[in-house]
């Protein structure tokens, strides 16, 4: 369904649950109904703590059919620069310095979640693991033989944002037999894009931004839309509704 067919189709809807009366919204209305709409499918479908089924964006393969459009890739020289010149207080042994964009370097959508998955190459071919790991961690493990960084894990470490907004990360590798740092060959983050909200517009169709959401999903975002129609005409019948429903198993 495009934003127009969604609006046909939840204003049905709505009729039927509050005896053949839907409100009359404007198009612009009807935009931020479905936005909110889709924004919160989405975190339902990407957190496994706001769904009854626990799964986040790994719980299936639907689940993940259902954001396929959202899971996105950065590369170094796509959204990931290695920083040469990088200058800070503290610096990690054996590190490279990575910058990544605060937006999808595609479609300009906000990142909703960076590390989905990250994977790494380094000179010889070899394919570490990449462990998350805090800068209190890397003073407590890094001189330690069995935690600190080696051909089968390398360490990740949050540097927090530029001024602009891109994310800052240390990637701390480990010295090869000459002593020299093993070096980063190729870097591949999996990443999550926010939706972009959706567009109704019956006299301009020209101007419908429709969801990025896969056909799949459609329905509960029109359902999901006559959910908060119903919060905002019947508060009490809505509560009871999503009682229910939470409590279905």
């Amino acid at each position: 369904m495009n934003a127009n067919e969604m609006k046909r189709v939840a204003m049905l809807k709505v009729e039927r649950l509050h005896e053949n009366t839907a409100p009359a919204y404007s198009d612009k209305h009807w935009s931020r109904i479905f936005s909110d709409a889709e924004q919160r499918i989405f975190l339902t479908l990407t957190n496994p703590d706001s769904n009854k089924d626990k799964k986040g964006i790994e719980g299936d393969e639907q689940r993940k059919a259902e954001l396929a459009p959202f899971i996105k890739h950065l590369s170094i020289g796509k959204g990931i620069t290695l920083l040469t010149d990088y200058d800070a207080d503290f610096t990690y042994k054996n590190s490279s310095v990575f910058k990544i964009t605060s937006k999808d370097p595609d479609s300009e959508n906000d990142i909703f979640a960076y590390f989905i998955e990250d994977r790494i190459i380094l000179t010889g071919g070899i394919t570490p693991i990449v462990k998350p790991i805090t800068h209190d961690e890397y003073n407590v493990d890094i001189d330690n033989p069995y935690k600190k960084p080696h051909a089968d894990k390398v360490w990740r470490i949050d540097n927090g944002v530029d001024s602009a907004g891109n994310k800052l990360i240390s990637i701390v590798t480990y010295p090869d037999s000459t002593g020299a740092t093993v070096a980063i060959s190729k870097y591949t983050i999996v990443y999550l894009i926010n939706p972009q909200g959706i567009t109704v517009d019956e006299k301009t169709p020209s101007n419908v931004k429709n969801t990025m959401f896969p056909q799949i999903v459609h329905n509960k975002i029109v359902d999901e839309a006559v959910n908060i129609i119903t919060a905002s005409l019947e508060p009490e019948k809505y509560q009871i509704t999503r009682e229910e429903k939470n409590s279905s198993g």
